[in-house]
């Protein structure tokens, strides 16, 4: 007899994989060649969509997308399939107000076992302070709370996510004043004394 369990978890690797095949038909369309990371951005927030509306809104992206050489963004995908930047900032915001009641606490932190938080969502809760301040705002901080979220989401979402990525110049630059700082305070360290010792391991 199949493990329910077993069936669950292959259904969602041919799922997730379906995703990934489509992500990469949209790039080969456009001739870009995706890092593993913005691949793992896409799929995050393709997944979640019914196989039967994202191969729709493959093939209308690469029907209707005129920019060659480029990737078109998240949110010309999920357009068409009838989920808007707007409306998944505001399914994400009802989404975190469940995770906070069920998953997470002010003192304790996240429960164990609490699931992954999707990246656009992570990043929306950074930009809006935090779980601690959503789920518990001042008496005047509701609504501004609530509109830093919806408005980190949407962007993220129109954007790529290109809010957690580094260049490759930032981070090039990042490393190498890490190096610099790294070796002014190697160079400030004294010098130790040379100690010389006798044949009896005293010191002389």
């Amino acid at each position: 007899m199949d493990d329910p369990k077993t069936k669950t978890t292959s259904t969602g690797k041919m799922h997730r994989d379906y995703v990934h095949g489509l992500i990469v038909k949209i790039a080969s369309a456009m001739s870009v060649t995706l890092s593993e990371a913005t691949q793992a951005v896409y799929l995050e927030q393709l997944q979640n969509l019914p196989p039967e509306r994202l191969a729709e809104a493959v093939q209308r992206t690469i029907m209707e997308w005129d920019r060659p050489q480029m990737m078109p963004p998240i949110a010309f995908i999920l357009d068409r399939t009838g989920r808007s930047p707007e409306l998944q900032a505001e399914q994400a915001w009802d989404w975190t107000q469940r995770y906070i009641r069920k998953h997470w606490h002010v003192d304790l932190g996240h429960y164990a076992g609490a699931p992954a938080i999707p990246a656009a969502t992570e990043y929306a809760i950074r930009q809006a302070g935090g779980l601690a301040r959503i789920a518990y705002p001042g008496d005047r901080e509701v609504d501004f709370v609530r509109k830093g979220f919806l408005e980190a989401h949407q962007r993220f979402v129109e954007e790529g996510g290109e809010q957690t990525r580094l260049s490759h110049a930032d981070a090039s630059r990042i490393l190498g004043n890490l190096r610099i700082a790294a070796d002014s305070a190697f160079a400030a360290l004294p010098e130790s004394p040379v100690v010389s010792l006798d044949r009896k391991g005293r010191e002389s």
